[in-house]
């Protein structure tokens, strides 16, 4: 950057209207920026994390900030080097990426563009936990027998994995249901951790009636740990890509402490807990629609409220039309 100024005197004295200054120039280069990662044409599974990397540089001054941008969209922004963006709960689909590099004189870049494919199974995202509230005891079998179990929850929801709220409440009965979508063929494991009790049922198709525990945490254990008992350990089981497995968890909560999760491992997975990518909910009803009228709008979504109780499906805090997308599409699957 140059700049130059010429100042000139009328007679011996200066005041206010004897002199002027002229700016003979300003000079100012635009920053540069490329993104760097991901390369273009990369493919991403449903549930994969995506980090965007760019590298911004401003020869004659600095760089203020570098912002990230899915289309027109906003992603948001990096002021500080390596400048980059963590991209969460991706849906399937084609993007165009772009970063807007800004100096200190407000001149900007945008980089070239790069095009990634995020793929999916028929997992859509989503699995429906209910809940029952009022409900005292620690063993399951105090939900399942319960007047109100299993036609009249106190309410529901919508998971990205399987996995509840941690520290939720006490006296209360969850059931989380849906379809299980394996990618590969092979053989798989499972567990389940919880805290009262817990039981893990999958069937060996997609009917409910053909459903059979796996997995249970005992009366005395309480476990967030997946290998405390040996009965949270499923025996090796055979699935098949394509098809589609009903899935449902069963938890029961007396005081204190409270959690609940089920993690899987199988060909090309590690032990983890099992991903939305994988997951579809089973058994919803238009009457589900009513929690996004109750919620619509909300802004104050976190984890502390369970991200508005599962609405909020991309983690943003609030609940919009995106949120809505994701609640349909898995509606539209699950009623398959």
């Amino acid at each position: 950057m140059e700049a130059g100024f010429e100042i000139w005197r009328d007679g011996e004295g200066l005041t206010s209207n004897s002199f002027s200054a002229s700016i003979i120039g300003i000079d100012n280069d635009p920053p540069s920026v490329s993104i760097t990662s991901p390369s273009d044409g990369a493919t991403f599974n449903y549930g994969d994390t995506i980090v965007i990397e760019a590298d911004a540089y401003d020869g004659d001054g600095s760089v203020t900030k570098v912002e990230f941008y899915q289309g027109s969209t906003k992603l948001g922004e990096d002021t500080s080097s390596p400048y980059s963006y963590t991209w969460h709960y991706v849906l399937p689909g084609y993007y165009t990426l772009t970063a807007r590099a800004t100096d200190n004189n407000n001149a900007t870049t945008i980089s070239s563009p790069v095009n990634i494919t995020v793929t999916g199974g028929e997992g859509s995202g989503a699995v429906l936990r209910e809940w029952w509230t009022g409900i005292s005891g620690t063993a399951v079998s105090d939900l399942t027998s319960s007047a109100n179990y299993p036609h009249n929850p106190t309410d529901k929801g919508l998971l990205t994995n399987l996995e509840g709220p941690t520290n939720w409440g006490d006296s209360y009965g969850t059931r989380i249901r849906g379809y299980l979508h394996p990618l590969t063929t092979g053989t798989y494991t499972f567990w389940i951790a919880s805290d009262d009790n817990g039981e893990l049922w999958l069937s060996t198709d997609d009917s409910p009636a053909n459903a059979a525990r796996i997995a249970y945490v005992p009366d005395w254990t309480d476990s967030r740990e997946w290998n405390k008992d040996p009965n949270q350990q499923s025996s090796p089981i055979s699935l098949t890509a394509g098809q589609k497995y009903y899935i449902e968890v069963l938890q029961k909560e007396g005081s204190g402490g409270d959690n609940v999760a089920v993690a899987w491992q199988g060909p090309g997975l590690s032990q983890q807990v099992i991903n939305g990518a994988y997951l579809s909910p089973c058994c919803l009803d238009f009457r589900v629609f009513a929690g996004f009228g109750d919620r619509w709008g909300r802004s104050d979504c976190d984890a502390t409220n369970d991200w508005c109780d599962g609405f909020d499906s991309n983690h943003d805090g609030s609940i919009l039309l995106d949120d809505l997308q994701v609640f349909v599409d898995s509606w539209l699957v699950g009623i398959e």
